[in-house]
């Protein structure tokens, strides 16, 4: 499954869906950036493990939470990047959150709606 903020919730749904149907655990893998944690990715993946409200959760990575994720995303290293890029406005609207239901599947090497 392909989540960020724009589809948090639907991708935890989902997620839990087909871990219960399948028996098997969830994993959630950050893309990053230079070999570090992205935290606009820390932000989407926490928001996706908040939705995952009947599942244990185990891993090294301390969950975050923002009051202001536009903000926070504007701020981040990569945010910073794409403003300097004229990307501004699209780091705003990554900054949403639940705006849409798709998930995306990576499926031998394809991305399938």
């Amino acid at each position: 499954m392909i989540g960020c903020l724009l589809n948090a919730k639907s991708v935890a749904e989902k997620a839990r869906y087909l871990a219960k149907k399948e028996k098997k655990n969830i994993s959630i893998v950050m893309a990053g950036r230079n070999n570090k944690i992205a935290e606009e990715d820390l932000l989407a993946a926490s928001e996706i493990m908040s939705n995952l409200h009947d599942c244990s959760l185990k891993g090294y990575i301390k969950t975050v939470y923002s009051d202001n994720l536009e903000r926070d995303f504007l701020n981040s290293g990569s945010g910073k990047n794409l403003v300097s890029l004229g990307k501004r406005e699209d780091v705003i609207f990554c900054a949403q959150t639940d705006i849409f239901q798709v998930v995306p599947m990576l499926k031998n090497g394809f991305i399938l709606l």
